[in-house]
């Protein structure tokens, strides 16, 4: 059915549960909030959008957007947080609010809900149920948080270039064994490039593979462990993914490859597999095709790992009607708080859902015979075509001002039916989970997890140093041993006795 949907260009909207502000009521007319925003590189927050020229015109509000690069973002946020200096609305993680929300830093706004001045956004907490107990902090909540009323499949996978694969006779491998030997072969094919190319400094693949970092969920245990204690299966890990370096199968150059390398990798045909986002190959497919019409990028289903197990995980978001830890504060210094609060709830009602997924009607969208919304083709063909950016009209989804994301109309002006047909590929892997948000803890146990996270960093060090083959593989049981006398056990029973309390 998404398909078909996708297809003819036909992005239907699930119905906004919420009240929406009544046409003509603007009763903050010429007040101008501060609204500090993260920018991307790849994709720019455009200042004069059409969805933001209409939240203005809708609310009667004058937007001050204050733009932070990506690169500098977390160091600004925490600098201005410490200070106690933070803009009237300002895009946090909610780590940070669980941090600063007992300092009485950030409007409380379960009392704004008890007294009948969020709506929407009221509406919105009920609709998405018991998850939002992840987003309280001492019972009382103090986000706004980004939902995904449909969240597409957003994470690392692996995915191949499927037209190598044909002219080699090869199937796409199932397993990390038979991708080790998949990656060979290609070498063999092409000894000039490396067959791999990843970003981040890192391979991607240590929870499929069946380890996980220091402290994750385990979604079929229901509770926090670590993928470091496991000496046999973290030491096959690790002797996996040095073979691969060592033997020249993923890019040396790994540790200081760049989003924009990566992505001009995927691009050029010098890359033949990678573990990573899937939001990507649409647009490497489309970009690879201009030179080598017969090239492709192929999905993979999760990978076998020598233990039996299949398992992968998306972002969160990823499904229906889905918070994310992705936060908007209102700052209790905010000299309107409720003006602030009117536009927070503004963006929650069904009107600024369709401005910040749909557009403007008559000019991005339009509505057929039963009243549904669908993204005009001839919008769709102007972006793809290079004549303008979605976030031109639209609100670029999360990397724009959005609080309800359709992720089908968002990425309607991005994905051709070959694209469609790869998210829907990707839905159906049912061995991908949907990663959780991290249980809110106490002041004390935050002060507890801070110290003994600071001796477990120091003893692990830089894992690529084992990949690499700088430190030997051969150490890591001591590490563990070091590890378990710094507290590791303990760190993990606070993680479980937060997770118990929600």
């Amino acid at each position: 059915m998404l398909k078909k949907i996708l297809i003819i260009v036909t992005v239907f909207c699930l119905c906004v549960c919420g009240l929406s502000i009544a046409e003509g009521e603007k009763p903050y007319e010429g007040v101008t909030l501060t609204l500090l925003e993260q920018d991307n590189a790849v994709l720019p927050f455009d200042l004069e959008s059409e969805s933001l020229k209409a939240i203005q015109k809708e609310t009667g509000i004058t937007l001050d957007i204050q733009l932070v690069a990506d690169t500098d973002w977390n160091t600004k946020v925490s600098t201005l947080l410490a200070a106690n200096n933070i803009p009237d609305i300002t895009r946090v993680n909610f780590n940070l609010v669980n941090q600063y929300a007992k300092d009485g830093m950030f409007v409380n706004l379960t009392e704004a809900m008890e007294e009948g001045k969020l709506p929407n956004y009221s509406s919105a907490v009920e609709r998405a149920g018991d998850v939002m107990k992840y987003y309280k902090v001492g019972g009382e909540q103090y986000s706004f948080q980004l939902i995904w009323e449909i969240g597409l499949p957003n994470g690392a996978v692996p995915y191949i270039r499927g037209d190598v694969l044909d002219e080699l006779n090869l199937e796409v491998p199932t397993s990390f064994d038979e991708l080790y030997t998949t990656l060979k072969a290609i070498k063999e094919y092409d000894p000039d490039n490396y067959p791999w190319v990843t970003r981040w400094a890192s391979l991607q693949i240590d929870y499929s593979y069946g380890v996980g970092g220091l402290c994750y969920y385990d979604h079929k245990l229901g509770q926090y462990v670590s993928g470091y204690t496991d000496v046999e299966k973290y030491t096959n890990y690790l002797e996996y993914a040095h073979k691969l370096y060592s033997e020249g199968l993923v890019d040396p150059d790994f540790l200081t490859t760049t989003s924009a390398d990566w992505q001009e990798a995927c691009k050029n045909g010098t890359c033949y597999f990678t573990f990573n986002n899937c939001v990507f190959v649409n647009q490497f497919n489309m970009a690879l095709q201009q030179d080598q019409p017969e090239a492709y990028w192929e999905p993979m289903y999760t990978l076998e790992n020598p233990w039996g197990e299949k398992r992968g995980l998306w972002s969160l978001g990823v499904g229906e009607y889905q918070p994310t830890a992705m936060s908007w504060v209102i700052s209790a210094d905010c000299e309107n708080i409720d003006a602030a609060l009117y536009l927070m709830d503004f963006m929650y009602s069904d009107k600024g859902y369709e401005i910040t997924n749909y557009g403007i009607e008559g000019e991005t969208f339009g509505r057929d015979e039963n009243g549904e919304r669908y993204i005009l083709p001839e919008f769709i063909e102007a972006v793809q075509s290079g004549e303008m950016t979605m976030q031109s009209k639209l609100s670029g989804a999360d990397l724009g001002f959005c609080t309800i994301i359709n992720d089908w109309a968002n990425r309607a002006t991005a994905l051709s039916p070959e694209g469609v047909e790869l998210y829907e590929f990707w839905m159906s892997d049912d061995n991908m989970y949907t990663n959780v948000p991290n249980p809110v803890f106490t002041e004390d146990e935050n002060e507890e997890l801070t110290d003994i996270k600071s001796k477990l960093d120091v003893i692990v060090g830089d894992i690529n140093a084992f990949i690499i083959g700088t430190r030997p593989i051969s150490e890591w049981a001591s590490v563990v041993d070091s590890l378990e006398e710094a507290g590791i056990e303990r760190y993990l029973e606070i993680y479980n006795e937060a997770l118990a309390r929600l």
